[in-house]
């Protein structure tokens, strides 16, 4: 059976009108949005103002699913099935990493439901040939080493080597956050990423308020490459 577990924080009275709704990276949580503890800071920050949902994947965290699907489809039905259950008709959506294609799709199936629109440390290209091998090899590696094993692959391209040296904290939190990730999960997340549709013309015609925020301290996203995509 499907349960879909979500965290929210921020005044409950209020969330039809306030909600804010944070879509996961491939192998995050509902408290693990963000970084080390910016991730709390942050989440405590905007509830002051808005009422904060982080939900997570399908077989990431405390979401449970019998089956090992993803995509960016499916994922959206699932954000959307969390806003229905939390009778939240509009939010502010915002998603990191593979969460902004999954942002994107929700966008494109019911933009009525947003009222803004985040995007961090994503993409709305799809995945070039070179990236699809990457992310196939992924899940190979996953499969037959086990997740631990994509700590060394994923980390040089999450963070810099600077912050690897002078953080260990920081560090030893990405790696907890890939290593609960479980296998079939983290390979069904691979394949989102693989899958996932071209959205730029649909990040062309979104005409709700939209953020869109690099991470300074990652090396997938710098600003030349997110103000190409």
């Amino acid at each position: 059976m499907k349960q879909l577990h979500c965290s929210l924080l921020g005044a409950l009275a209020a969330l039809a009108a306030s909600a804010l709704l944070f879509v996961p990276a491939q192998a995050q949580t509902s408290g693990s949005i963000g970084v080390g503890s910016a991730r709390i800071a942050y989440r405590a920050a905007l509830s002051r103002r808005y009422t904060v949902v982080t939900p997570d994947l399908r077989g990431f965290g405390s979401s449970t699913t019998p089956d090992t699907k993803g995509g960016v489809e499916l994922y959206a039905k699932d954000m959307f099935a969390v806003m229905d259950h939390l009778k939240v008709r509009k939010a502010i959506i915002g998603g990191m990493s593979m969460g902004g294609p999954v942002v994107l799709e929700m966008y494109r199936e019911a933009p009525q439901r947003f009222r803004g629109m985040i995007l961090i440390d994503s993409t709305s290209f799809p995945a070039t040939i070179a990236e699809q091998g990457l992310w196939s090899g992924f899940g190979k590696q996953a499969r037959e080493k086990g997740i631990a094993s994509q700590i060394p692959i994923l980390m040089p391209d999450m963070l810099t080597t600077r912050t690897r040296i002078t953080n260990p904290a920081l560090v030893g939190f990405v790696s907890g956050t890939i290593k609960r990730a479980s296998v079939n999960d983290a390979v069904a997340g691979a394949q989102t990423l693989i899958e996932r549709p071209d959205s730029r013309q649909t990040l062309a015609h979104v005409t709700v308020p939209i953020l869109i925020v690099e991470g300074l301290e990652t090396t997938r996203s710098t600003p030349s490459r997110c103000k190409s995509q």
